[in-house]
């Protein structure tokens, strides 16, 4: 597992689903008082089966997370 802060955004990449799973929760639950501040809801992106990114989205509405699949 890797991950890597980049304002507000976090990329996780990993094999094990286990593993990613726990890490996406807690980029989640990182983001979201930067989420809070921004009024803004939180993005997990899917780049493809090892490669994830959460970030602090404004096209997600205020207190929801989205997924979504770019592969």
């Amino acid at each position: 597992m890797a991950s890597r802060n980049t304002e507000a955004m976090l990329e996780i990449t990993g094999i094990d689903p286990n593993g990613i799973e726990r890490d996406l929760n807690r980029a989640e639950m990182l983001l979201r008082q930067e989420a809070m501040k921004h009024r803004s809801g939180i993005l997990i992106t899917r780049h493809s089966q090892t490669r994830f990114t959460v970030a602090v989205s404004g096209s997600v509405p205020y207190g929801v997370t989205q997924e979504l699949s770019a592969w």
